[in-house]
């Protein structure tokens, strides 16, 4: 994060915790048997957030921004935030890349997958002289591997840079905590709390927070109280920097969220099922655990820096109060509520981790070596990130091209899935292993739920997508010469395709309703998908694909000639080697 490579070499947190042996005062063996461990966590969480993330299809959210910067103009961006709430700098952003580079899938998550990668190396720096060694290693693991995280850091959406930047500006509040005289540390978190504002509104309540730590210890803490100018500096630099930048979209913003405030239902059940998906673990975790763990871990943590857990716990109890008072739409889908608490995860991880190894230090009476416990530490990790590799919770492998969306992180084994299969396109179960081979191109376009991904766990060629009829955004890849995309074939896009197959879903919507309605019937994705059922009726799914069943014959000139298959659902088309 912002300044986390300095927070390593503040001696601050060297005599703050003199009882306490934290990872930078351990020597021989244990210490470089850390270092390559941690080293290895390093890699291994970059690798996850880089790989294939190029081939990713366009899905969910993202299209937001895309369609923000196709149709409308660099003043209309810097001026509005959108019904859609595309992000106004991310927005900017493709608009630039499509006017002058062209706009790839890659270059449009590059503002996320950099501060993803951040987030792991700096955190690694920032428990490096704040935790023990088990405790650093599993904090980092877990933040490494958690595939939440490495969606957020996949996915081109504003998530992954708020994590950077207000962690960024809460280090440098903890830093100045500690120097009380460097102003400097408070102009950083000024600066970070500011453009994290700008990349997402939704996170006031925890910046201001921010913003007033430091006038509680002048008002109430000797030794500060002299440091008031420093203060008024950076609160007068956040609200010119604030004015700036989100002046000109203000009215806008004010205008959508009386549109959509107090449209939401968020509960605990939101809460219970929004915290699994952390760890993405299979099996309810009670509810109250994370609280206890988290209470545990704040006052592990209090011991060694209360001001800065106190600072913590109050910006974590009042981002939730005006979330719930609030109720922005949809906020009772489970990984809506997450999205908006995203910010507090890494700070959240370290916190039941100190409260999960206290607990344990308490329970085993006898004491283990540091070198063994930092091992079963090691080994913990190295469980946690085998179990989702080997569950395809990352989407890592070539031949999976839908990004690991929350939604789908308690995915069950479709294939197994007897009620599942008989939904499924007899094509792809009966027919298409006796085809030749060849990439498949599924047509329509798809962004609110990875049907075509499902299918694929069935017969593992590689996919592509392509637009048909007059649905939301079917043709907006059309619209400007400087989309550059590689998983949407469009008849603008000048490239030259290996033989394959056009498929056809002609009753897309009866197929999408069908897989909802069966995967709801698992316990796990019923907590995830169960208030998604606005997403799935009669209005929207004509919005999405127009009324009706989808034409094979409307559907561009790529599909021309004979089906080589056609059943009620899907007409299969065979293409070889011709542009589209």
């Amino acid at each position: 994060m912002a300044g986390l490579a300095v927070l390593a070499k503040f001696p601050r947190f060297e005599t703050r915790v003199r009882p306490f042996m934290t990872l930078a005062k351990t020597h021989g063996f244990t210490r470089w048997f850390a270092i390559v461990g941690l080293f290895f966590i390093a890699v291994i969480g970059l690798i996850l957030r880089f790989w294939c993330a190029g081939d990713m299809f366009i899905f969910a959210d993202e299209i937001h921004s895309l369609e923000c910067c196709i149709t409308r103009s660099f003043s209309w961006i810097i001026t509005h935030f959108s019904e859609s709430d595309a992000c106004i700098p991310l927005t900017l952003y493709n608009k630039a890349l499509l006017e002058t580079v062209g706009l790839t899938e890659l270059g449009m998550r590059l503002p996320s997958l950099i501060p993803g990668a951040m987030l792991v190396t700096g955190t690694i720096f920032v428990l490096w002289r704040i935790v023990s060694p088990v405790e650093a290693v599993l904090s980092a693991g877990i933040i490494a591997f958690s595939p939440y995280l490495v969606y957020i850091a996949r996915e081109a959406r504003p998530y992954s840079m708020v994590v950077l930047l207000f962690n960024g500006a809460l280090m440098a509040l903890f830093l100045w905590i500690g120097s009380r005289k460097r102003g400097f540390y408070l102009v950083v978190s000024a600066v970070c709390s500011s453009l994290c504002l700008y990349f997402h509104p939704v996170f006031a309540p925890s910046l201001a927070v921010i913003m007033a730590c430091p006038l509680c210890l002048i008002l109430f803490k000797d030794g500060y109280r002299d440091l008031w100018k420093q203060w008024l500096f950076s609160a007068l630099l956040f609200l010119g920097l604030t004015v700036v930048l989100l002046g000109p979209s203000m009215s806008s913003f004010l205008e959508g969220l009386g549109q959509k405030g107090g449209a939401g239902t968020a509960d605990l059940h939101t809460m219970k099922h929004g915290l699994l998906l952390i760890l993405g673990l299979p099996g309810m975790i009670p509810f109250w655990i994370w609280p206890a763990l988290g209470c545990a871990g704040a006052l592990s943590l209090g011991r060694r820096y209360p001001w800065e857990t106190a600072c913590c716990l109050v910006i974590l109890l009042f981002q939730t109060a005006v979330l719930f008072w609030i109720q922005p739409q949809l906020l009772e889908i489970p990984w809506v509520w997450l999205r908006y608490m995203v910010h507090l995860i890494p700070v959240f991880i370290v916190a039941i981790v100190c409260g999960l190894t206290g607990i344990l230090k308490r329970i085993i009476v006898f004491s283990i070596p540091g070198r063994f416990s930092l091992a079963g530490a090691f080994t913990v990790v190295a469980f946690f990130l085998i179990y989702h590799q080997v569950s395809l919770h990352y989407r890592v492998d070539t031949h999976n091209r839908f990004n690991a969306h929350p939604m789908t992180s308690f995915l069950p084994d479709v294939q197994k899935m007897s009620e599942f299969k008989m939904i499924v396109p007899s094509f792809y179960t009966n027919v298409l292993d006796k085809l030749p081979p060849g990439d498949i191109v599924e047509i329509p376009l798809l962004f609110t739920f990875p049907l075509y991904g499902m299918y694929q766990n069935f017969h593992s060629r590689n996919v592509l997508t392509a637009p048909a009829g007059k649905g939301f955004d079917q043709d907006l890849f059309t619209k400007h010469p400087g989309v550059r995309f590689k998983t949407i074939v469009c008849s603008n896009m000048n490239k030259t395709v290996e033989p394959r197959y056009l498929i056809v879903h002609k009753k897309i919507k009866e197929e999408l309703v069908g897989a909802y309605n069966v995967l709801r019937k698992n316990p796990l994705m019923e907590g995830q998908i169960g208030r998604m059922n606005s997403l799935f009726d009669d209005y929207l799914l004509d919005v999405l694909f127009g009324r009706g069943d989808i034409i094979p014959g409307l559907c561009g000139s790529q599909v021309k000639g004979v089906p080589i298959y056609e059943d009620l659902y899907v007409a299969v088309y065979q293409v070889n080697g011709v542009k589209p």
